[in-house]
């Protein structure tokens, strides 16, 4: 869609994408579910995958009780793809993507969201990018499961020095919390 219009994705809706498919977003992508009738962006058959959603540079999103599923095609698959946009999610789920969200210089916002079952990463933050993870507890976003058996996969962090504090793990000691998150400790570029 382009720069300057809108795509109001009505509650209730399902939107199945063909293989290889995806949806690119220059201009505003409202999404607005509700608990009784929430959002799914999927593929359109079993055994397909899709792209993904792509909020590209000078567009926005915000998306309430929309579940984003089987992005997975052709290696890359974001769930939610970022690149220096705006975006808020609420009480969404990022499930069995490649990636379920990846931001690029961007700060997206979590309000009790869950991210997991992922196959690469939960939440891949690429360059600057100071995302928001909730304020209080009853904002709290659950990020585990992602990367399959593969350590570090539930956040890996840019290069900004991000608060991650209303989020499960998962697991409760900080050792296993620290397990899971690919940053600075991991690689000193992050």
């Amino acid at each position: 869609m382009n720069a300057g219009s809108t795509l109001t994705v009505q509650a209730g809706c399902e939107l199945r994408f063909d293989s290889g498919a995806y949806l690119q977003v220059y201009g505003t992508l409202s999404a607005p579910g509700t608990v009784g009738l929430p959002i799914l962006f999927t593929r359109r058959d079993v055994g397909e995958t899709w792209n993904g959603l792509y909020i590209q540079a000078g567009g926005s999103g915000t998306m309430s009780y929309a579940t984003v599923e089987y992005a997975a095609s052709g290696g890359a698959g974001y769930g939610v793809y970022q690149n220096s946009s705006a975006l808020a999610l609420v009480n969404c789920t990022l499930r069995l993507n490649n990636y379920g969200l990846y931001a690029s210089n961007a700060n997206p916002q979590f309000l009790r969201c869950s991210i997991t079952g992922n196959a690469q990463y939960g939440v891949f933050l690429n360059g600057a990018c100071l995302p928001v993870f909730g304020s209080d507890i009853t904002e709290w976003n659950d990020i585990h499961g992602n990367g399959g058996a593969n350590p570090e996969r539930d956040l890996r962090n840019g290069s900004e020095n991000i608060a991650a504090r209303y989020v499960w793990w998962g697991v409760t000691s900080e050792a296993a919390v620290e397990g899971k998150i690919r940053h600075d400790p991991d690689d000193a570029a992050l």
